[in-house]
């Protein structure tokens, strides 16, 4: 949930060794990253991770302190860096159809009583050929999120079903997800209730 957007970097990535795959990057004048990967097989089970360390003094307009279109150099934060932490770890274990995901992100903006931006996630379910005619994938999910904006509070909570058609080539999937968030002090909310459903058909 800290993606850390996009633009223009010089970026080094390292050969494979045992599996590891260590990288490096620069750019926008005032940031730089480095990161760590993972890929590995042990006799059915795939498994991937990764971690990774953003950080960003980048000086960026701010339209909130400065008017659009005038010229402005102050820093993207009051804090004047921001650094991000990230690592995700997923796997798959073929003859079961068993297969996981767990990731977690911390987010510091360096400004003095700001507590740090958190946030979890961890995903399992099957994956097989039950009906013969594509893989089905169960699944349930949650996420748990602190401080994303200050002083808030956020769970996420999941059950989903993928149907891949063979036939077509195609996945129908049906979804649930259920929300609650605490806003702080004096802010009422209500839980909230999805349900996504519909089908991805390659052209």
């Amino acid at each position: 949930d800290f993606d850390t957007g996009r633009g223009s970097y010089i970026r080094y990535d390292s050969p494979a060794f045992a599996g590891f795959t260590a990288s490096t990057s620069w750019g926008e004048d005032d940031r730089w990253g480095v990161a760590l990967r993972y890929t590995g097989d042990w006799n059915g089970l795939s498994v991937q991770a990764g971690v990774g360390y953003d950080n960003n003094t980048d000086e960026q307009c701010n339209a909130v302190s400065v008017p659009p279109g005038a010229n402005c150099d102050n820093q993207i934060a009051d804090g004047g860096e921001i650094e991000t932490f990230l690592a995700s770890a997923s796997f798959y274990h073929a003859s079961s159809g068993l297969f996981g995901v767990v990731s977690y992100g911390q987010q510091d903006r360096n400004i003095a009583g700001i507590d740090d931006a958190t946030n979890w996630y961890g995903k399992l379910g099957i994956r097989r050929n039950f009906f013969g005619y594509g893989e089905t994938a169960l699944y349930g999910e949650y996420t748990h999120s602190e401080d994303v904006t200050p002083g808030t509070e956020g769970d996420q909570w999941g059950l989903g079903v993928g149907q891949d058609i063979d036939a077509i080539g195609a996945t129908a999937y049906l979804g649930y997800r259920h929300s609650e968030a605490d806003l702080g002090p004096g802010i009422s909310t209500e839980d909230h209730n999805q349900i996504l459903t519909g089908m991805v058909v390659p052209f």
